[in-house]
């Protein structure tokens, strides 16, 4: 994870957690544990949805 300033990147972090969560939902899938997969889908689709918006607003800033 990269840091810039005194903390870390907004958009890295929520990629992060967004890659952690689709992960761990994977898995869970992969055990057939489905409501426990699709809880944790809907995580990590918040996460990146979150971080498009950051991204975006970057975009007109720059």
């Amino acid at each position: 994870m990269q840091k810039t300033g005194s903390g870390e990147d907004y958009l890295l972090v929520r990629e992060e957690i967004g890659d952690k969560a689709q992960d761990y939902a994977e898995k869970e899938l992969a055990k057939g544990h489905k409501q426990t997969a699709s809880i944790f889908f809907l995580n990590a689709s918040a996460m990146y949805r979150v971080g498009e918006y950051g991204y975006r607003s970057r975009m007109l800033i720059d």
